[in-house]
């Protein structure tokens, strides 16, 4: 399957009926882009409320990962590549894929079920889609798909292999309701590996 019709599938599905005036959140390229080459596939966990309400889902299905919404400068994709990657716009919209544990909002009680109902939908196949070079995990509910442990740092400041194929780095969310996780050591050093290992698969 292509990248441009897994995203379309993700994009039409209306499994939750919250889905029903809002576009599911996932980014693979601006259709038809033919420079598009996705080496890093990012993972999170749930589109922000604010960002599902302003429907930046459908900002993304048109190529825009970096769509602004109200005080907040381009959004967590905003803090991963050009705060925390030191790559610019140009860079992230041609070389990361982005998907999330579940692709639209959900209420608290209703996360668990939304977590396994698409992820076992779509991120699999995802990654097979894709094939990254690379896999950033952003936060615990996204590193809960692919390992298991107890605590989040006990996975992280090290690179874990996912179906002893893909090469994964795990970090702490960029939500600003993270608070300071992101300088605790583990983080620094997940940060440092993501950087290195970026630079090794993207150069061309």
């Amino acid at each position: 399957m292509e990248i441009e019709d897994f995203c379309k599938e993700v994009r039409e599905c209306r499994d939750c009926a919250v889905q029903e005036e809002r576009t599911p959140f996932v980014y693979g390229g601006r259709v038809g882009d033919k420079s598009y080459d996705p080496r890093v596939l990012v993972v999170s966990q749930v589109p922000p409320p604010s960002a599902w309400e302003q429907d930046i889902g459908t900002r993304w299905a048109e190529g825009e990962l970096f769509a602004t919404r109200r005080n907040f400068k381009g959004g967590i994709p905003h803090t991963l590549c050009r705060v925390w990657l030191d790559k610019d716009d140009k860079w992230g919209k041609g070389r990361l894929f982005w998907i999330q544990r579940a692709n639209c909002l959900v209420e608290k009680e209703e996360k668990r079920s939304a977590f396994q109902h698409c992820s076992s939908k779509f991120l699999g196949r995802a990654i097979d889609v894709v094939m990254p070079k690379l896999v950033l995990i952003l936060g615990r509910s996204a590193a809960e798909y692919f390992f298991h442990f107890r605590k989040l740092a006990d996975v992280m400041g090290q690179v874990r292999k996912y179906k002893e194929r893909y090469d994964c780095i795990v970090l702490y969310h960029p939500s600003p309701a993270g608070g300071n996780w992101h300088k605790q050591r583990e983080h620094e050093e997940s940060l440092q590996l993501a950087r290195q290992r970026i630079n090794d698969v993207c150069t061309p």
